[in-house]
């Protein structure tokens, strides 16, 4: 869900994301029932907004919804994270969809490193992606992830 960019801070973006004083608004984020809002992709952009609030150094993120084995963004806080998501559509692979799949979060600390998802490594590093956190998002609809 966001993905972190060395130009926004001089602190090294390599580092591992650590515990912030706002870790315990992520289990209000999770559940956040968007599906009672009257412009579903607004609330969710604002979902992605709110996420990258969240997170220390944070330069994008993005909401993806499975339904019915098809993923999409339904909602970004930039271009970047829309180009990182298409990465992983392309390959029905990568660290959102997982995160989405088995409701767990996924952490890469060092794109460049990881070697879990070649495609959306690429992707990063193309634009200076060095790192990513992929937070679950609990829906209440049948055969519907994020």
């Amino acid at each position: 869900m966001a993905d972190g960019a060395p130009e926004q801070s001089t602190r090294d973006a390599r580092a591992p994301v650590g515990p912030s004083p706002a870790g315990a608004s992520f289990d209000g984020l999770s559940t956040t029932l968007v599906t009672d809002d009257a412009n579903l992709r607004e609330a969710l952009r604002r979902v992605a907004l709110l996420g990258c609030e969240l997170v220390p150094l944070c330069a994008s993120s993005s909401v993806t919804i499975i339904e019915r084995g098809r993923a999409i963004t339904a909602g970004s806080s930039s271009a970047v994270a829309e180009v990182l998501d298409a990465a992983q559509y392309d390959e029905d692979d990568g660290p959102c969809l997982q995160a989405a799949r088995t409701s767990e979060i996924v952490r890469i600390h060092d794109a460049d490193a990881d070697d879990r998802w070649p495609a959306f490594s690429r992707a990063a590093a193309q634009h200076g992606v060095l790192s990513s956190l992929s937070v679950p998002l609990l829906l209440p609809v049948a055969d519907t992830r994020g």
